[in-house]
Order: C-alpha cells, then sequence, then structure tokens
C-alpha cells in the first residue's frame, strides 16, 4: 500500500466528496477512484459508499482513516526529524578548522583519546594540534592569547581550589570530575579500613610522585597547612612511587582510575578518602579572544562529557 494512497483517503473522507478531494490533491478523479479500489482490494473490504449526494464512510472504513490519520502524523514527524538530522550532519561536516589545544601532560592518555573520537566523529574536517605543559604554563599561554583553549587538572583541597592566579580575563570550565583513592599495601595495617581520612593516612610515610609538578607540589603544600608535617617522601618518577607502595614502604594517593598507578599493583589495595578532596578536569580560554567555530564545537563536545 502507498502512503500517498492513504492520504488520498483521508482527503476524500474530509471532503466527503471525489470531486473537491481531486481537485485539492491536484489530480484527476479517475486516478483517486484508482487509489481507493486499490486500498479496498488491499485490505479485502470496502471502505466507501459512494451515491448521487457524495461518499460516506464504511465502519471500516472509518476504522481505517483514524489508523491512516495517526500513521501520516507519525510518518510525517519521523520524516521531518530525519531531515533534521541530515541537515545538521551536513552543517557538522562542514564545519573545519584548526584547534591550538594546550593540555596538562597525561590528559592525552586518559580523557582526551574519547573527547577527540567523539569531535571526530561529529566534526571530521576540524583539527586538533596539542601541546603539553603545566598548568601555570597554559594559564600563562592562553592569558598571551596563545593557543585557542587549554585543558587542566585542578585539584581541591576541602573545598579549597588550586591557586593558579588565573586572570580575570580568563574562564575556566569544568566538565569531568575524578575520585581519589588512598593505596596501601594489602599487608598494612590500614587495608582494614573500607575508608581512610587524610589524617590517618599520613600517619604513614606517604609517597608522591615528584614528576607531577601541577598537582603534587600544590598537595603537599596543603597538606602541610592542614596536617603539619607528616612524613612526606618525594619520588621522581611513577614507578618509584608505585614501588614503594607495593614493597610496602610507604602509602599513597591516586585517582580512582589512573592507568599509570593502578596497573601492576595487585598486591595494593585501593581505598576511598572520605575528606573532601576532588580533581576535576576543564578548559580555560581567553574572553578577550574570539572563539572561532572550529573551537566552539570543541567546546560543545567538552561539555557534553561525562
Amino acid at each position: 500500500m502507498k502512503i500517498e494512497h492513504l492520504h488520498y483517503l483521508v482527503e476524500v473522507a474530509h471532503w466527503q466528496s471525489m470531486n473537491l478531494a481531486s481537485d485539492k490533491l491536484h489530480i484527476t478523479q479517475q486516478a483517486l477512484s484508482l487509489a481507493i479500489k486499490a486500498i479496498e482490494a488491499e485490505v479485502g473490504v470496502k471502505v466507501l459508499e459512494r451515491s448521487y449526494q457524495g461518499v460516506t464512510l464504511t465502519e471500516e472504513g472509518k476504522e481505517l482513516v483514524d489508523l491512516s490519520k495517526r500513521f501520516l502524523t507519525d510518518y510525517h514527524q519521523l520524516k521531518e526529524r530525519f531531515t533534521h538530522q541530515k541537515q545538521n550532519k551536513q552543517a557538522q561536516e562542514l564545519v573545519e578548522g584548526i584547534v591550538e589545544c594546550l593540555i596538562n601532560p597525561g590528559l592525552n592518555q586518559t580523557v582526551l583519546p574519547r573527547i577527540l573520537s567523539r569531535l571526530y566523529r561529529n566534526y571530521p574536517h576540524i583539527e586538533v594540534k596539542i601541546d603539553e605543559y603545566t598548568a601555570k604554563e597554559i594559564v600563562g599561554r592562553i592569558a598571551k592569547g596563545e593557543g585557542d583553549i587549554g585543558l587542566l587538572n585542578v585539584l581541591e583541597v576541602d573545598g579549597e581550589v588550586h591557586g593558579l592566579n588565573i586572570p580575570a580575563h580568563l574562564k575556566f570550565v569544568s566538565f569531568f570530575d575524578y575520585k581519589l583513592c588512598a593505596l596501601v599495601n594489602k599487608n598494612s595495617p590500614l587495608a582494614k579500613y573500607k575508608t581512610l581520612s587524610i589524617s590517618t593516612l599520613l600517619r604513614e610515610p606517604f609517597v608522591l610522585c615528584s614528576e607531577k609538578e601541577d598537582v603534587d607540589e600544590y598537595l603537599l603544600t596543603k597538606l602541610i597547612k592542614h596536617y603539619g608535617k607528616p612524613k612526606i617522601i618525594s619520588a621522581n618518577s611513577t614507578y618509584l612511587a608505585k614501588q614503594m607502595v607495593i614493597d610496602n614502604m610507604a602509602v599513597s594517593m591516586s585517582l580512582v582510575n589512573d592507568p599509570f598507578m593502578i596497573e601492576g599493583m595487585e598486591n595494593v589495595k585501593k581505598i576511598p578518602i572520605n575528606n573532601k578532596f576532588r580533581m576535576s578536569t576543564g578548559f580555560l580560554y581567553n574572553q578577550e579572544k574570539t572563539m572561532e567555530l572550529a573551537t566552539k564545537r570543541f567546546v560543545d563536545v567538552l561539555l557534553n562529557e561525562h
């Protein structure tokens, strides 16, 4: 059955006249009559009663007209939605340009691959150029108008945000939050706890990786400010920090899903930290610099990240 034939039937039912319906449909009465007969042949029932006064619907015809109206409404809505999706896809494919993105080391191993995958899927003609810098360097470069956008991690300790001295003409927007956990050897006395406070954790030798300058230097300052001078050991590599926890020489902290710290630590237990420690990833941009369309689409993808 052709969709247009159902439309013809609805028009005939509305005007109760083959003559008026054919005029409105801009087809001949013969073509309209053949369409109605085709419907009746397919459904196996008579849908119209014809007379000199016009046409009337049979009971079966009324049911078919009601069904046809609902179907045609749904069909046109679906067709309209598909048309909009096609237009949006065509518009996306037309967006092109280069986004200069400055990022913290490590982000290209965590959230960035997923973000770029979504961006390239929706906007295949956008190119992203990536350079790695510390958070302070990113702030400085974005402030001077270098680069289009910066991606960096921000750490909060008991509600106090990472002190980056972000100038007023820059804006930072968080789009992804991480959870932090304690890392303790399974033979450690702390392994029996379901959660740990920072103060309890810092009673043990505590190792920080000094190669992660942005996070750990700031974290070290805050730990000393809040908890005095704990037994903090500074390791110059992630491997060394991990090994000290594996050998039960120290405890540490990590993002819950940090692939660098968690990998190969089968004898180490991850325990949630119950203090208000929070790390988030966000983007930084210069409000005095015109944001190009390619960068705006990149921001759209960031804001939809979960």
